[in-house]
């Protein structure tokens, strides 16, 4: 009775905002729940605490109104409570859809009970650990502590990363910048520990072509590992969702989960794979040989377009070979 009661809060309760404060809180909202996801949304719902009446001006204009759910683009006049707004015009007896968030279609399945056939925010675990055999181990365990990222009490302990494959998400920034620290040695680490006032080490950009190909090891290195977890391969759940034959929704859907999952680490897997090829180009070249041609060739041949978000990031380690 306990998990059945959980799961109805879960799969119904709002995520709300106080304006004045920004103080978060969750509530039920009976009819405000029956609304189904979409993005974008039909409508968009949010929190007044003020109503219009309760200052003496009941007349306030649209453009004093006040903004709610950020997936939203429309606005409307203070009203004290939990107000639902149409983001367009809306067809009579047509569905009110709100957005839930982005979320990967594990969090869709596990909180709301659905997922989506085409979801570009399915996230996938990747998983790092720092031996204690590895260069400047008890220094990076120093910076760690320091900087507040959790570490055991003989120092290092796995960080795990939920990720999307999309290199402009704040978490891809986060996680490529905190494996450029620790897998920093030599000139590299020596750079960062003499400029720590200087860095947020987990916005750290590209720091040279040695350190990131070990960054992109260690990428594939985890993503391979999250991959031979499972027993069936990417093209075996896409072979079972194309037929179409459940069991049950829950079924359709667990499959769905797998294989989002799945496509994420493949995804990074490529990537890591590409990547270190592209770096290990000979960018010493002669500007204008035909060596140096052809490796700028090969970045406008990355038909990936999310692949070649990340190959921006790192151009100028490709311009500049040995620089920090």
């Amino acid at each position: 009775e306990f998990m059945w009661a959980r799961c109805c809060v879960l799969s119904r309760i709002l995520g709300l905002r106080k304006k004045a404060t920004g103080e978060k809180f969750s509530a039920l909202v009976p009819l405000l729940d029956m609304t189904n996801h979409s993005r974008p949304s039909s409508a968009q719902y949010g929190y007044s605490e003020e109503s219009a009446d309760s200052k003496g001006d009941s007349k306030r204009t649209r453009n004093e109104s006040t903004k709610l759910n950020p997936d939203g683009a429309g606005q409307i006049e203070l009203q004290k409570g939990v107000i639902l707004a149409a983001n367009q015009p809306l067809e009579r007896g047509g569905q009110i859809r709100v957005s839930y968030g982005r979320k990967g279609n594990n969090r869709y399945f596990v909180n709301y009970g659905f997922t989506l056939d085409h979801n570009p925010d399915d996230e996938g675990v990747l998983v790092f650990s720092m031996r204690e055999n590895e260069p400047h181990y008890p220094e990076k365990c120093t910076i760690l502590r320091q900087k507040q990222i959790k570490t055991n009490a003989l120092g290092w302990i796995n960080r795990e990363f939920q990720m999307p494959s999309n290199p402009r998400d704040i978490k891809f920034t986060r996680m490529m910048s905190f494996l450029r620290l620790i897998k920093s040695e030599g000139d590299d680490f020596i750079f960062f520990q003499t400029n720590l006032d200087r860095y947020d080490i987990e916005m750290i950009g590209p720091v040279s072509i040695e350190n990131e190909i070990k960054v992109l090891r260690a990428v594939q290195t985890s993503a391979e590992k999250g991959l031979s977890a499972f027993p069936e391969s990417v093209a075996h759940d896409h072979k079972l969702l194309k037929a179409n034959k459940w069991i049950d929704l829950a079924h359709k859907n667990c499959i769905a989960v797998r294989c989002s999952e799945k496509q994420v680490l493949s995804w990074f897997l490529n990537l890591a794979k590409e990547g270190i090829s592209i770096l290990k180009l000979n960018w010493l070249a002669k500007k204008g040989s035909e060596e140096y041609t052809s490796n700028l060739a090969r970045l406008k041949d990355i038909k990936d377009a999310a692949l070649a978000n990340y190959i921006l990031t790192i151009r100028p380690l490709l311009q500049n070979p040995g620089q920090q």
